[in-house]
């Protein structure tokens, strides 16, 4: 398979924000892999994590961190502290019984879990569940659509 695909062309595509925007059909996707393979320059390890998303792979807080520093043109340093700081305000808000809606996306809440009896599975002791708090997440109508296409 020939590769079209020039410099200007994959850098505008590794630089779009959106990240939806990555999922082009195969041959493209290939070609990008191939020019970032080919050329290790300084914005491929970059690119690597926003490939990597666009092709399937499990995204960790490594490859989010490179993903907000590309398509925001921060340094990682920056994007982790953007990152840090967001996780730990959605903590910080949680913890103080808060609810945290962002549009789009959903909204965390603590659902209250009452104490109940359960049985340890190893002996089949009955033992005491003391009641606790659990985190949750319910997704938004467009994030929903956006994933299910």
């Amino acid at each position: 398979m020939a590769c079209f695909i020039d410099r200007t062309k994959a850098e505008a595509c590794l630089a779009v924000a959106n990240l939806s925007a990555f999922r082009f059909h195969s041959e493209l996707q290939g070609c990008m892999v191939k020019y970032c393979l080919l050329h290790r320059t300084q914005w491929s390890a970059k690119a690597e994590a926003l490939l990597n998303f666009s092709l399937g792979a499990k995204m960790n807080k490594n490859d989010l961190i490179a993903a907000v520093a590309a398509s925001q043109n921060m340094t990682q340093s920056q994007a982790q502290d953007a990152v840090d700081a967001t996780f730990s305000t959605i903590t910080n808000a949680l913890a103080g019984g808060d609810e945290v809606r962002i549009p789009g996306f959903g909204v965390f809440a603590v659902n209250d879990r009452a104490a109940r009896t359960g049985r340890n599975p190893k002996t089949g002791e009955t033992i005491q569940i003391a009641a606790s708090k659990q985190p949750k997440l319910k997704v938004a109508k467009a994030l929903k659509e956006a994933v299910n296409g």
